[in-house]
């Protein structure tokens, strides 16, 4: 099965994501802080998201219910990506 890069493919266990309860795999992510992930690789996600600090803003497709997105905040550990 093929999952875009803009998808949760997974949750890691014991990270903020999992902590929050609010993304879940297969969600898909649209924009994080207002900048837009879809036709990016996973090289080009992740420079994008290891500049980003303190509260992320993610807007998000949940996987359940493909017809309405929703706005999710995330607020990363101290010290955690």
């Amino acid at each position: 099965m093929f999952f875009s890069i803009d998808q949760v493919g997974r949750i890691i266990r014991g990270g903020t994501a999992e902590a929050s309860g609010l993304l879940h795999e297969g969600d898909e992510i649209l924009e994080v802080n207002e900048v837009p992930l879809r036709g990016m690789n996973v090289n080009d996600v992740c420079n994008v998201l290891a500049g980003m600090k303190g509260t992320l803003t993610l807007l998000v497709v949940p996987a359940r219910r493909q017809q309405h997105s929703q706005q999710t905040h995330i607020q990363p550990q101290v010290g955690g990506r």
